[in-house]
C-alpha cells in the first residue's frame, strides 16, 4: 500500500499501526487523514489490488479529546462510489457515486463562471470512472498546492466558488482525463469523434466539493429529511375553512410593504421617465428585486397555504396596483388572451359566467391551458351590491379527506381517466370544436398540491382516446365509474366548510390557482341605497403569475 509520510515519530507509527489493525470492510477502502502530535499527516491512496483497510480518526494522544474542527471527516472508497460522513449532517454515511461527482464538478472548467451553466452533458462521463486520488482538505488550503498540481490546475485555484465560508472541510478528488463528445460543434455527425479528441481533457482534472455543496445535493443520506430542507418545493399545509376561522389566514397591510419607488430604477419611477401615465405601464417589462420586494414570511405563508389577503391596496389607478403587487411574487405577469390584467364585472351578453351576477361555483381558472397559471390575484376596486361573497376551499385538504373517506374504486378513476376542459366561445370555437382545449386528469395525488384540475363550467365531454391507448377507452364500464367518482367528489366538496369573505374596496386576494378553489355567491344587480343615476357595480381587477415564477422568488428568499 503506497503511503505519503515524512519523519514519523514513534507515536505516529503507533497510531498508524492502530489504524491498520481495524477489521477489513470487504472491497471498500477507507480514506482519510490521520493527524499526529507533530502535525504530520498521512494520506491513504488506493492500492493496485483495491485491498481493503480501515483507519481511525483520532490524535495519537487521545482520540476523544480531538477538537471537532480538527477531526478529519472519514470516507470510504467503493468500486463505484464514495461513502462519506459529511460534517454537519449527523450520523450515518452518505453515498456519492463517482460518475455523479465527476458530472457535478463545480469548477469553472465544468460550470461557466458567469452564466453558471453546465459545459458538458451527463452522457460524456464514463460510467465506470474511478478517482485517482481522494482526500479531505481544509477549506482555507491552497488548491494549487496539491501534490502534482499542474500549471493548469494552479490557474484554476478559484475552484472554491462553491465553498461556504462556514465549511471547515472540502472534498478534493483527482479524476483521469477523458473526452467530452458533447462539446464538439459537429456532435452527432461524422466528425464528432475528431471534435471530441480536441475538446477532451489532456491531463487529470481536480474537483473540489465543499461540505455544504455535498449536504445540499445529498441524495442518499438516511438523515436527509432532517438535515436537508425541501429546496425544490414548499411543504404544503392543508387547511379547512374551520381552521381558517379559528386561526386566521395571513392578512397583510399593503402599507407595510416596501414602497414601489424603492424597488424601481429612478428612470422608471420618475413621472417624466416615459409618456405612459401609469406605474404599471412603465414597469410592465421590468422586474422587481427578488429579495427586497416582500418580507420572506409572506412568501413562506403563501407557499405553504396558497392563500393571502391584502388590505388598503390603493384603488385610484386602475390596474397599477394589482400588477405591481403581482410582480412582487414573480418576475413577469402571465399574459393570456385576456391581456396582462383584466376586469371582472357584470356585463350584458357576457362571454364568461364570471362576468355575470350569477352564482359562480368553485373552480380553477384556465384549466383548458396545457400549463394553467399558478397564482391568481384579484383586487376589489369597487362594490355596492348585495351579495357577491368570495369563496375559497383548499382542494388539497379536501382531496386527502375524500380519499380517506372513500374506497379506491371510487376515487381512482378521477386520477386516471383524462378529462377535457375547453373554452368554446366566439373566435375560440371555429367550425366543430374549440381552439382552447386541454385534456387533464381531474384530480391528483401530487404531494405538492400543484397538479389538480377542477373547473366544472369549462369541462367538456370525456374525450375518446387514440385506439392505441387502452388505459380506459376499451372498457365502457370505466366511464360509468368516472361519473360515480365525480358525483361522490362533488358531494364531498359541498359538505366542506369554505372560507367566505366579503372583499371591500382596497382588499386584494392572492390564491394558488392550481390548489385553492375559488368561487362567488350570486349578487343583486340593483342595490338598495344606490343614489339616483348611480349604477350598482362589483368591479375587480385581476392578473396571473406562473407558479415557476413564484418558486424562483421563494427559493431565492429562502436560500439566499
Amino acid at each position: 500500500m503506497p503511503m505519503l509520510a515524512t519523519k514519523l515519530s514513534a507515536a505516529a507509527t503507533a497510531a498508524v499501526r492502530q489504524a491498520m489493525s481495524v477489521a477489513s470492510v470487504g472491497s471498500c477502502l477507507l480514506r482519510h487523514h490521520v493527524r499526529f502530535p507533530s502535525g504530520h499527516c498521512v494520506v491513504a491512496q488506493p492500492s493496485s489490488n483495491r485491498a481493503a483497510f480501515m483507519s481511525t480518526v483520532a490524535t495519537a494522544k487521545n482520540r476523544k479529546a480531538a477538537a471537532a474542527d480538527d477531526t478529519v471527516p472519514t470516507l470510504i472508497i467503493k468500486d463505484d462510489c464514495l461513502a462519506l460522513n459529511l460534517p454537519g449532517s449527523g450520523s450515518g454515511s452518505s453515498i456519492f457515486h463517482h460518475v455523479w461527482l465527476r458530472d457535478n464538478c463545480p469548477c469553472p472548467a465544468c460550470i461557466h463562471p458567469s452564466t453558471r451553466q453546465k459545459l458538458h452533458s451527463s452522457g460524456d462521463i464514463p460510467t465506470d470512472i474511478q478517482p485517482i486520488r481522494v482526500q479531505w482538505v481544509r477549506s482555507n488550503s491552497d488548491p494549487s498546492a496539491a501534490t502534482g498540481a499542474t500549471s493548469k490546475r494552479k490557474a484554476e485555484s478559484h475552484m472554491f466558488a462553491h465553498t461556504d465560508a462556514a465549511d471547515q472541510w472540502v472534498l478534493e478528488v483527482e479524476w483521469p482525463a477523458f473526452a467530452f463528445p458533447s462539446r464538439g460543434e459537429r456532435a452527432g455527425n461524422d466528425n464528432a469523434q475528431a471534435d471530441a479528441a480536441v475538446l477532451g481533457d489532456t491531463e487529470p482534472h481536480v474537483s473540489r466539493y465543499s461540505a455544504s455543496f455535498l449536504r445540499r445535493w445529498n441524495y442518499s443520506s438516511p438523515n436527509r429529511d432532517a438535515i436537508h430542507p425541501n429546496y425544490l418545493y414548499p411543504d404544503p399545509e392543508p387547511w379547512s375553512g374551520a381552521e381558517v376561522d379559528a386561526q386566521g389566514h395571513l392578512h397583510v397591510d399593503y402599507n407595510s410593504l416596501p414602497p414601489i419607488e424603492q424597488l424601481l430604477p429612478i428612470a422608471a419611477s420618475s413621472p417624466a421617465a416615459a409618456p405612459a401615465s401609469s406605474v404599471a405601464d412603465r414597469t410592465r417589462h421590468l422586474t422587481f428585486p427578488p429579495v427586497t420586494s416582500l418580507p420572506p414570511h409572506i412568501l413562506d405563508r403563501f407557499a405553504t397555504h396558497g392563500l393571502v389577503f391584502f388590505h388598503n391596496v390603493p384603488t385610484n389607478r386602475g390596474d397599477d396596483y394589482v400588477e405591481t403587487l403581482a410582480k412582487r411574487f414573480g418576475h413577469q405577469l402571465r399574459w393570456t388572451f385576456y391581456g396582462s390584467s383584466w376586469d371582472v364585472k357584470s356585463v350584458a351578453q357576457s362571454t364568461n359566467i364570471a362576468y355575470t351576477n350569477l352564482f359562480l361555483g368553485l373552480h380553477m381558472d384556465l384549466m383548458y391551458f396545457e400549463a394553467p397559471p399558478g397564482l391568481q390575484f384579484l383586487h376589489m376596486l369597487r362594490t355596492n351590491v348585495k351579495g357577491g361573497s368570495s369563496l375559497f376551499l383548499d382542494m388539497l385538504h379536501t382531496w386527502r379527506s375524500f380519499v380517506k373517506a372513500h374506497p379506491r374504486d371510487v376515487w381512482q378513476p378521477l386520477t386516471s381517466v383524462p378529462t377535457a376542459f375547453h373554452y368554446a366561445h366566439a373566435h375560440h370555437a371555429p367550425g366543430d370544436g374549440p381552439h382552447w382545449l386541454a385534456r387533464q386528469h381531474a384530480l391528483s395525488t401530487d404531494e405538492h398540491g400543484s397538479q389538480m384540475y377542477y373547473a366544472p363550467p369549462f369541462q367538456g365531454p370525456l374525450m375518446p382516446l387514440p385506439s392505441g391507448d387502452v388505459s380506459w377507452a376499451s372498457d365502457p364500464h370505466v366511464v360509468k365509474a368516472w361519473y360515480k367518482g365525480m358525483r361522490a367528489w362533488d358531494e364531498h366538496v359541498r359538505r366542506q366548510k369554505m372560507v367566505m369573505i366579503d372583499l371591500k374596496p382596497g382588499d386584494a386576494v392572492l390564491f394558488h390557482n392550481r390548489r385553492v378553489l375559488h368561487g362567488r355567491t350570486a349578487f343583486d344587480s340593483v342595490q338598495d341605497g344606490v343614489g339616483a343615476g348611480e349604477k350598482a357595480v362589483r368591479h375587480l381587477r385581476g392578473c396571473y403569475v406562473d407558479w415557476d415564477e413564484f418558486l424562483d422568488r421563494w427559493r431565492v428568499s429562502r436560500y439566499r
